[in-house]
Order: structure tokens, then sequence, then C-alpha cells
């Protein structure tokens, strides 16, 4: 399992499961491709669509802890940062294929910076795998790791 790096051509479309808000339980798959992922990416926005996604496909499209199935991007959140390390980030990231973008709780003038980096492997994980290739990638990039350790966060599981 490799990470895609920057000018490899991606797989077509990625599946995911969508939902309505971050309270809903059951969502509903749907189809999107990387670029597509890009362009709706935002780093310092406040306006807030009120949808959220599991970059994956859920068991069911059911929101529960260890029920996907397939997934091909890992998922970093950096929580409650008083600074907005989503710039020196991407330096770190710069020979990967990656988004940052900003979270439901993101807000930059009250010095809570929450944002999401998302970056995608060459092949489909199923959920046994990920724990492990997502770990093996922290410990690759030492300032992603540094800003997970910082502020608590884990890599999912």
């Amino acid at each position: 399992m490799q990470l895609q790096m920057n000018g490899k051509t991606p797989p077509v479309k990625y599946q995911f499961t969508k939902f309505s808000s971050k309270t809903e339980k059951t969502g509903k798959p749907y189809e999107t491709s990387w670029e597509e992922l890009k362009s709706r990416a935002f780093i310092e926005s406040q306006e807030k669509d009120g949808v959220g996604s599991f970059y994956g496909l859920c068991e069911g499209n059911t929101r529960a802890k260890g029920n996907y199935k397939t997934n091909s991007i890992l998922v970093y959140d950096i929580d409650a940062s008083p600074d907005n390390e989503a710039v020196p980030l991407q330096e770190a990231l710069r020979e990967y294929d990656y988004i940052i973008e900003s979270t439901h709780s993101h807000d930059p003038k009250n010095n809570n910076n929450c944002f999401r980096v998302l970056t995608r492997t060459t092949e489909q994980m199923v959920s046994t795998d990920y724990e492990t290739v997502s770990t093996n990638f922290v410990e690759k990039i030492p300032y992603l790791k540094s800003l997970l350790t910082k502020h608590n966060n884990k890599p999912p599981k």
C-alpha cells in the first residue's frame, strides 16, 4: 500500500457516505473525484454547509466507529489549534497529493483552527488495514505527527 504522490494518475471515482448533518446516523452513498473534493475544500471560510462525509464506504451507510468497509483516503483531524498550522503542513506534505480543509468547528477569529487532512492511497484499503497504513504515514511526516500529538489527536481507527 502506497500513498498517492503528486503527479500520479488517481482512481477515477471514490465511493463515500454523505450525511446531511454531523449528527445524522444514516447517510447516502455517493461517488466523487479527487478534483471535485479539492474544489470544495476550504481553509478560512466560515461558510458551513452542514453536510458531513465519511471518506470511505460505510456498512449500511451507517455512521459508527469501525463501521466502514473500504477506504482509499487517509483522514486526520487537527482540532483546537490556536495557530493556523495548515500552511507549514502544506510544506510537510508537498510530496503527496493531499487536501487540507477546515471542519465545522473551524473558527479562526477566536483562535480555534480546526482542519482535516486528506491523503489518498494508490489502492483501496479494507477496514483491518486502515490503522496500520494511517499510523505508518504519520511516522513518515514528523510535522503531522507533532500536530496530532500536540492536539491529542490520533489517527482514526
